[in-house]
């Protein structure tokens, strides 16, 4: 996954929003919210987990993630 050079924190859009923008379009670079680029890493981390063959199949973790969430499965 490639680096992004600038994070914009998500108060300044709201504080600045003329100069943020000003600042990623001059960048021409995409413009990734810190929550999306936290997502982006996660995927990354399970896709090179899978390639590895580490990991748990679907039903073992619905299965936990019911009986953290104490429903029934189906």
């Amino acid at each position: 996954m490639a680096k992004l050079d600038t994070l914009i924190p998500i108060s300044d859009p709201t504080r600045n929003s003329a100069s943020v923008l000003r600042q990623i379009k001059e960048s021409l670079k995409p413009a990734v919210m810190e929550t999306e680029r936290a997502i982006l890493t996660r995927l990354a981390q399970g896709e090179r987990q899978i390639a590895r063959g580490e990991g748990y199949d679907l039903d073992h973790v619905l299965n936990e993630a019911d009986s953290l969430l104490r429903l029934p499965r189906e």
